[in-house]
């Protein structure tokens, strides 16, 4: 039978609090067109692949024990389940362009019921731990809230609450240094881009009623986007819940704008940021007009900034900000610019991994401008 391999790569991230990310393994060559529909499905929802490598393991753990003769029989009828599974959820013949999330979500929901009749049948029933979030009345699960914020055109399409959970009930998430996790799904409809995983924090309730989270997503190798969203509960036409969400704030990528913490106070949001050198130094008024690059953008962030800002807008206040103990090695050091970051943080003697205030930033970026004038 075809198996997803789920053998989980493991990305290392600079956010310390980015929950392991887990990346399904060859997700290109099991998306190819020439496999079955279920096989491609299989391959984009996390839970299912989890179940397929689920009976997969508990078949050959059944057959090793068996004599012979069982042991075929035993192969025989799987082979038979397998071929049984291409056919037993009238899945569309899809692309990754023409999957809708119904067509997703009433296929999945099947799959998981073979894939979970089979396990029983092998002795091995499927029952996955179940966090307590899952039980409160506000629940969403993260695919859902995902689908709901997949859409990067702007042209968000309201996601039925009830369909979307149906349909991921397999897939359940886990709690991870406090966001609410799951593994694969969904395709976005405008960038098809399936997710390795999707995660929230709930942030809090305005007063106008809009749910505030602060989600992160990975989207396979080391890609982290976070980003602040509002979620709208609406009646559909046929009086069902709808999602619709708006993105509040951008966080831009882990090692550039990528959002470690946030908080949110009445209409007031606080958050933690990485940031690159440039960035750092214009919170101190202002930065050198030379960029400042990493050596890579897989590179860690070189520190943080604490600011402030109104759900209903306006300007962004600096409260605050750090650098990493180890900031100079994710520095360029070919560069006039990059060494002055390096030389001015020195000379002002801040130390690294603590707090410190904006009077001090704006002294090392006066130090920075007087390195820079030296070095002409």
């Amino acid at each position: 039978m075809f198996t997803t391999r789920t053998a989980l790569s493991w990305v290392v991230f600079c956010l310390a609090f980015v929950p392991s990310a887990p990346a399904i393994a060859d997700r290109a060559s099991c998306l190819d067109i020439k496999n079955s529909p279920v096989e491609r499905l299989v391959c984009i929802d996390g839970g299912l692949a989890a179940m397929d490598d689920a009976v997969e393991e508990a078949r050959a753990k059944r057959q090793a024990g068996l004599p012979t003769a069982e042991a075929e029989a035993l192969a025989k009828a799987q082979r038979a389940w397998s071929r049984a599974r291409e056919t037993g959820c009238s899945l569309p013949d899809f692309t990754d362009e023409t999957l809708s999330f119904s067509d997703l979500w009433r296929g999945a929901r099947c799959l998981a019921g073979l894939y979970r009749e089979r396990l029983a049948q092998l002795g091995a029933p499927y029952e996955p731990a179940r966090p307590a979030a899952l039980d409160k009345p506000n629940y969403i699960h993260p695919l859902c809230l995902g689908a709901a914020v997949s859409d990067e055109t702007g042209k968000r399409v309201p996601v039925p609450l009830r369909a979307c959970q149906l349909g991921n009930e397999h897939n359940v998430p886990e709690v991870q240094e406090g966001y609410l996790v799951a593994k694969g799904g969904p395709l976005s409809p405008s960038t098809r881009i399936p997710y390795t995983w999707f995660g929230y924090q709930r942030l809090g309730t305005l007063a106008d009623g809009r749910e505030v989270f602060l989600v992160a997503h990975v989207t396979g190798g080391s890609g982290f986007l976070s980003s602040i969203e509002t979620v709208r509960r609406k009646p559909g036409k046929a009086g069902e819940v709808m999602l619709s969400a708006k993105t509040l704030i951008q966080g831009g990528d882990r090692c550039e704008g990528g959002i470690k913490t946030a908080s949110l106070k009445g209409d007031m949001l606080t958050m933690r940021s990485n940031v690159q050198p440039g960035t750092w130094l214009n919170a101190g008024g202002h930065a050198s007009p030379r960029i400042i690059y990493y050596k890579s953008c897989s590179a860690c962030c070189i520190g943080t900034l604490l600011w402030q800002r109104s759900v209903g807008g306006g300007k962004e206040k600096v409260l605050s900000g750090t650098l990493n103990e180890d900031y100079a090695d994710n520095i360029s050091q070919e560069d006039d610019a990059n060494l002055c970051f390096t030389t001015a943080v020195r000379k002002v003697g801040v130390t690294p991994s603590k707090d410190i205030d904006i009077k001090t930033i704006r002294s090392i970026v006066r130090a920075h401008h007087r390195c820079l004038e030296k070095s002409r």
